[in-house]
């Protein structure tokens, strides 16, 4: 197979929650969604030594952090690092349970998460102005003091000038090797850019197809109708939808930085941080396997179903992607095995003859410019009955 890429990832607001209702969330539910997103068939698998996101820092956004519940108090944050980065004394119930989605002890997917730093939008010091992004100024976004590999964004929001937002965002996921989890709003139709117009995010849905699907025409690459959400989660709104998909992302970071080998002993240092950054935790390889290893059908346990995938015009992207669900539902699990399957050079770059059928392929001289190779080629054994490949 000679697969020819096209590659788009080089390259003051009014936000409003994502969410439509609150959700709460019983462990029952806990234990049911985990089956849904494949994190249960996982820790079967793996027992033990099932990986948690131990050690990857991580950055909640919240457009308003309203009075409330101390976070801190909380029997679900016990023994983590909170720090407000924007100066606010308490957090409020929706900030509160995209946390325990997010990195909770006992509500979350990755609660190996132990350090996290909180923004608000707008605020002093928030993330949109001079605490992180510094939209508006004429100097570059800033570097997170932590160093926070995933930032979750439960929250939706316009501005005048939204070109400037999201190119900022787009070039700390670059930079930085920063993940930025995006929720897409809950009423379809009713547009607001930030942040899930941007390119290198993630944005997300929830199962049920209740929420936006398309991106507006904004400028330059940013073009309209592109397709979002690119991935969805099983959850009652799109705020709880995304700590998933940041949980998932946070879980396959610490994956590829414990695994060096899974890289092919390549890597290289983040610019601006400093830090080793191996192929297999680059923001590139992390969308990748949770957009590949995505399920393409599904039975939630919240009655929601995704099937037909695809199945008729109107749903059908010409990226491959479908209108309703982006790649899919979020599964850990095929998303795990990607990634463990380790590193896969294409025969252009010295790789074997032959590629097993999970794995990945970081390059980072690719398109025919400067001598480097502009086809990459993998070759796989079919077998004898039908199968599907997803990439």
């Amino acid at each position: 197979m000679s697969h020819h890429p096209s590659w788009l990832c080089r390259q003051a607001a009014l936000a409003v929650c994502a969410a439509g209702a609150f959700v709460s969330y019983s462990y029952c539910t806990i234990a049911a969604t985990n089956e849904d997103i494949g994190r249960a068939p996982l820790a079967d698998k793996l027992g033990a030594a099932l990986p948690t996101g131990v050690g990857v820092p991580v950055m909640q956004v919240e457009a308003v952090f309203e009075g409330g519940t101390l976070m801190e108090l909380d029997p679900e944050f016990l023994g983590k690092t909170l720090t407000m980065r924007t100066p606010i004394a308490a957090a409020g119930w929706h900030a509160l349970n995209v946390g325990k989605i997010f990195y909770g002890l006992n509500s979350s997917i990755a609660p190996g998460i132990t350090q996290i730093e909180l923004y608000d939008t707008n605020g002093l010091n928030g993330f949109m102005g001079p605490g992180l992004l510094n939209a508006g100024a004429g100097t570059n976004p800033l570097v997170s003091s932590q160093h926070s590999r995933v930032a979750n964004h439960s929250w939706v929001g316009r501005t005048m000038e939204p070109l400037d937002v999201l190119e900022r965002v787009d070039w700390l996921v670059e930079r930085d090797d920063m993940v930025h989890v995006v929720a897409v709003h809950n009423i379809s139709g009713l547009i607001n850019p930030l942040l899930s117009n941007s390119m290198n995010s993630i944005s997300v849905g929830v199962s049920n197809g209740n929420h936006e699907t398309v991106a507006l025409s904004l400028g330059g690459i940013y073009t309209a109708n592109r397709t979002r959400p690119e991935i969805v989660a099983p959850a009652g709104a799109t705020s709880f939808a995304a700590p998933m998909i940041s949980a998932a992302a946070a879980t396959l970071i610490g994956v590829g930085h414990s695994q060096p080998a899974l890289s092919q002993n390549q890597f290289y240092k983040s610019p601006r941080t400093g830090e080793i950054i191996y192929h297999a935790e680059t923001s590139e390889v992390i969308k990748a396997a949770l957009l590949a290893g995505a399920s393409r059908q599904a039975f939630n346990s919240d009655g929601s179903i995704i099937y037909g995938y695809r199945g008729a015009a109107s749903t059908e992207s010409d990226n491959g992607l479908d209108t309703r669900y982006g790649a899919g539902q979020v599964n850990l699990q095929n998303s795990y095995f990607i990634l463990a399957a380790g590193e896969q050079k294409s025969l252009q770059d010295g790789g074997r003859a032959l590629n097993s059928a999970d794995g990945f392929h970081y390059d980072a001289n690719f398109g025919g410019a400067n001598g480097s190779n502009s086809t990459a080629t993998y070759d796989f054994v079919a077998g004898w009955t039908g199968q599907t490949l997803t990439a």
